[in-house]
């Protein structure tokens, strides 16, 4: 039996929100499994393509978490400096009778990760959702909201503009056609018989947005950072989203039914099959989904 006090680290990279969150969530099950203790995680960064691109969002991750979640300050500095370094991928090579202290580092690969270990978090959901509140600056916490609602998630800014046939085929990053969010939502009110507000989060302008802003009871969240936005979201009855980890993240995080445009349901947020169907209008949505949606929309009222 292993002798050695264990630490885990999350080694985020420096790619968006809904990556970096991969090595996080990895060493908070991680670190719940095997009663190690976790050390706070360094958000540090300065990405220049959001100040290229002139985005509001210049994701800028490090004033949104709180640091005194995990272990930090002195403290994390002194176990880093002292105890031996681990990677997981490594651990099993590591050596069981080791003493002393052993610093585990889950590290975010450049590419892969989001395959190869989001499906592990499956079931986690609850777990993931009350360290990753406990964790953010209160400031940047929504309000809760109960009322009834649907989430749009529209990604613009880096995704690339492809072909229909491209998006269909799973390609990864992309823009999907404005009209869609606004064709589906409105199919699926008809569906519903119900006029049930929508809620817009984009990091588009009002004039990309401008056929979907322009629909009855349809309004923009206010301006507020990524991690506010994707917990406001998990709070949503459905959410119509894109191929961007930020709807894969609040699909997860809120266990809320996600319509995906065909293609680009890239990976489930779901232990369950049938919460996340593809489709390119709402027509095609089974009458089992929409049936669900209006339980959903009836509990929360």
């Amino acid at each position: 039996m292993s002798t050695a006090t264990l630490y885990g680290i999350a080694d985020l990279g420096r790619y968006g929100l809904g990556h970096r969150l991969l090595a996080w969530a990895r060493c908070v099950i991680w670190c719940q499994q095997t009663g190690a203790q976790m050390l706070a995680p360094n958000w540090l960064g300065f990405p220049i393509g959001p100040w290229i691109r002139k985005e509001p969002d210049k994701r800028l991750y490090f004033p949104l978490f709180r640091s005194d979640a995990y272990i930090s300050g002195w403290r994390r500095m002194q176990v880093l400096m002292s105890a031996s370094r681990v990677d997981a991928l490594q651990l099993a090579d590591a050596g069981p009778n080791q003493r002393g202290a052993r610093v585990v580092v889950l590290k975010n690969a450049v590419s892969g990760d989001a395959d190869r270990y989001f499906p592990t978090f499956l079931g986690h959901h609850e777990l993931l959702l009350r360290e990753l509140r406990r964790m953010t600056r209160p400031k940047f916490l929504p309000a809760a909201n109960n009322v009834p609602h649907i989430a749009i998630h529209v990604r613009l800014g880096d995704f690339l503009k492809v072909s229909e046939a491209q998006i269909k085929a799973g390609a990864h990053n992309v823009r999907l056609p404005i009209e869609w969010y606004g064709d589906v939502l409105t199919g699926l009110r008809e569906r519903l018989g119900s006029t049930v507000p929508a809620v817009v989060y984009s990091d588009g302008s009002d004039d990309n947005l401008g056929p979907l802003l322009a629909i009855n009871n349809v309004m923009r969240a206010p301006g507020g950072t990524a991690i506010t936005h994707m917990l406001s979201m998990s709070q949503a009855a459905l959410l119509i989203g894109t191929g961007s980890g930020m709807s894969l993240w609040a699909s997860f995080l809120g266990q809320v039914p996600r319509v995906c445009f065909p293609g680009q349901r890239l990976l489930s947020a779901f232990s369950e099959s049938g919460w996340e169907p593809e489709c390119l209008s709402a027509s095609e949505l089974p009458d089992s989904f929409v049936s669900s949606i209006q339980t959903r929309c009836q509990r929360q009222r």
